[in-house]
């Protein structure tokens, strides 16, 4: 009886052992799962809008920031607010939205970036962005035309003494240049031009007080001048300005 007994003794014993390690096997694990604790969200020194305003108030970082002074950085928000439709949101004003956009294009700057400076979510950035572009692009529209569509006159350079009569019926020039552009590996290929550097090849035509009066962009840097300006001419008339019979583009 007194052996039985023992037995008994020392499987309840180890049975105890083994779920003393199978609660510490459980704990263990635990805390595997629930892994370091979350890091609190940054604070950033400054909020978008301040970002903003500091550099605007400050004459070289403004220029160097946005790739314009603080006078022209006003007079381009008010043209955008008061005719192209740029608001203010309750979370971010129309001032901040602008001065993240000049600082995104001007750098360039990555959305990361963005998200960094401004403390905005990315899709709150993204946003932002698209909603300032529209608004640019409908200013170009407006402002990137001839300001005599007929070109009835002729340019008071054009008629100086050693420009006439050998630039007689010229109202502007015309040329290709390569914007330098990040784009995915599979696209290197096309949009490598022909100094092995990945671009996007844009046409301009300016008049001679170098205002553009057209500009089309978008094509990989390996197209050809005389491609774009041929594709213009038969898929978007309607964005060259063509020269009247007898005048002409340098």
């Amino acid at each position: 009886m007194a052996g039985r007994g023992n037995d008994d003794e020392m499987r309840r014993r180890e049975q105890q052992a083994r779920q003393l390690a199978d609660l510490a096997m459980l704990g263990e694990l635990a805390e595997l799962n629930v892994g370091p604790s979350r890091r609190p969200y940054r604070t950033p020194a400054l909020s978008g809008y301040q970002f903003v305003m500091v550099h605007l108030n400050h004459e070289t970082e403004c220029y160097k920031t946005f790739r314009m002074n603080a006078p022209t950085f006003n007079a381009l928000h008010e043209v955008l607010v008061n005719n192209y439709g740029l608001s203010s949101t309750r979370g971010m004003s129309s001032i901040e939205s602008l001065g993240m956009f000049l600082w995104m294009v001007g750098g360039p700057q990555s959305f990361w970036s963005a998200f960094t400076i401004f403390s905005r979510s990315t899709e709150t950035i993204y946003r932002k962005f698209r909603e300032v572009l529209k608004c640019m692009c409908a200013l170009g529209g407006d402002i990137v035309r001839p300001t005599d569509p007929s070109f009835s006159v002729p340019h008071p350079r054009v008629q100086q003494g050693r420009f006439w009569p050998h630039f007689a019926g010229a109202i502007g020039a015309i040329d290709g240049t390569h914007i330098p552009v990040s784009v995915p590996q599979v696209e290197i290929p096309r949009y490598t031009n022909r100094k092995g550097i990945t671009s996007q090849n844009v046409m301009c035509v300016c008049d001679f007080d170098m205002r553009f009066t057209c500009a089309i962009a978008g094509w990989a840097g390996s197209a050809h001048d005389q491609r774009v300006l041929s594709d213009t001419l038969r898929r978007s008339p309607e964005a060259f300005p063509f020269p009247p019979l007898g005048m002409l583009y340098m």
